[in-house]
């Protein structure tokens, strides 16, 4: 069922090229003229923590006249470019959730539409769905949306870290939620993912704040904003290079020692250092990153050699007497810097590479020191975040149940991690063989009395 307005008549497909610059402004055009000065609006000033500017706010109660009648009842969500509300149908009367864009600068209407079309591609039962797609009217003003179902469980973030604690509500999730249950819903998310990239479309956001555990243990894969087709789109923005940044922009110190460094945890080195040579075992580094979660209950920790200013300049010495020696006599650092990576030998190419990042970092630059960081780091395995990080390996500390890791579990984590595309699970599938394979062995040797949950279905 369409859900557009019956004069729209623009298309917002990203498949294909035409027209997409024209649609994309015409769409800019309109979704600009709709937020301006609605009395059904209440504008909120620029005093977010993230610096997001003023941002349209929906009030509760609004009765949204497009083509599918939603009323909205409350904010349930937030993202980087549009809020979520629970709604209702009035004509099939049923709570859905709608996602609204307010953010009208060319990557965020670029990312929604595309984050529709993706979203409506996926059909595995895991992904969050499409319901309909339109536009919500308020009086004279409209703004774009999407609907899905209504979830009503928590995240897997939350979940994990509520288990934890030493109380009543955290010893009946550790019995519901056993390290067995998890690693199962773990398999789900492989098998999910497989299907996804098995059409070419890969999530590059993966992380447990964006998964959802459903009442009755399903587990859903959300927020496909980053995600994208793997077919070259010459029209593509730097959405993914903002989305790093922007993550940089939210690092927290998080460890206990100096040697442990924040970064955007879950996001493999890849897409930092290559954005635009992606391909889908950045999803198996992200589904690495959950396992780590599962196992430590924190994000993945990192260790580099400490990048101060003397340590910078003393290996951008050494970098330039290396790249004189291998360009010969007519080596003109400049000239390097200025020609394009294709035009280089690839024996200099990743020299020069670094030399242009030790230059950005040294003039304050956090997105080239992190491309420096994520070059030198190493990831601490779980079981010496227990031993680092919480303090133990296992027993009670604070309050906290942490439970000990399994070298082999531990291994498939590290090797999910692994920093070379080349060197980690090159399929979700092969992923998903070594946690099954995990949790049946463990079963066996358990036995029948000590099994929990039922198993998910084979592939």
């Amino acid at each position: 069922m369409s859900t557009e307005e019956p004069n729209r008549g623009t298309s917002t497909s990203l498949r294909g090229d035409r027209g997409l610059g024209r649609e994309r402004e015409e769409l800019k055009k309109i979704v600009e003229s709709f937020l301006d000065g609605d009395a059904e609006t209440l504008r909120v000033g620029s005093s977010d923590d993230d610096g997001r500017e003023g941002r349209s706010t929906l009030r509760s109660g609004v009765i949204c006249t497009s083509t599918n009648h939603y009323v909205l009842k409350e904010k349930i969500g937030e993202g980087g470019m549009g809020v979520v509300y629970r709604a209702f149908d009035e004509k099939l009367h049923r709570d859905v959730a709608i996602k609204v864009l307010f953010k009208t600068d060319d990557d965020s209407l670029e990312r929604f539409i595309r984050e529709q079309e993706i979203t409506a591609c996926l059909d595995h039962p895991n992904f969050v769905r499409v319901l309909a797609i339109g536009y919500l009217t308020l009086k004279d003003r409209s703004l774009p949306f999407y609907a899905m179902p209504l979830i009503r469980g928590r995240t897997l973030e939350r979940l994990v870290l509520r288990r934890l604690f030493r109380d009543p509500e955290g010893l009946r999730l550790r019995r519901e939620y056993s390290q067995a249950t998890l690693l199962r819903m773990l398999s789900q998310l492989c098998l999910t993912l497989q299907s996804a990239h098995d059409k070419r479309i890969i999530h590059r956001d993966l992380k447990p704040s964006n998964i959802l555990i459903g009442p009755y243990g399903d587990v859903y894969v959300t927020d496909l904003g980053l995600a994208k087709f793997l077919a070259r789109d010459a029209n593509e923005t730097g959405v993914f290079d903002l989305h790093v940044l922007e993550q940089l922009n939210k690092i927290q110190g998080n460890g206990t020692q100096e040697s442990i460094m924040g970064t955007p945890y879950y996001m493999a080195p890849e897409q930092g250092l290559t954005p635009r040579k992606v391909d889908h075992r950045a999803d198996l580094f992200g589904l690495g990153g959950i396992l780590y979660f599962l196992l430590a209950g924190c994000k993945p920790q990192y260790r580099q050699a400490w990048l101060d200013t003397k340590t910078l300049e003393s290996r951008k010495l050494d970098l330039l007497g290396e790249l004189s020696g291998r360009a010969g006599p007519d080596f003109c650092v400049e000239g390097m810097l200025h020609k394009p990576a294709e035009d280089l030998a690839p024996d200099i190419r990743s020299l020069v590479a670094e030399y242009r990042d030790l230059i950005e970092a040294l003039e304050g630059s956090d997105y080239h020191r992190f491309r420096l960081t994520m070059k030198a780091c190493t990831i601490i395995p779980p079981s010496e975040v227990l031993a680092e990080y919480y303090g133990n390996t296992g027993d009670e500390n604070d309050g906290v149940a942490a439970e000990p890791v399994d070298p082999a579990l531990e291994a498939v984590c590290m090797k999910a991690l692994a920093k070379n595309p080349d060197d980690r699970f090159q399929t979700c599938r092969a992923l998903w063989e070594a946690i099954h394979g995990f949790v049946e062995s463990k079963e066996k040797l358990a036995g029948p009395a000590d099994q929990v949950g039922d198993r998910p279905g084979h592939p």
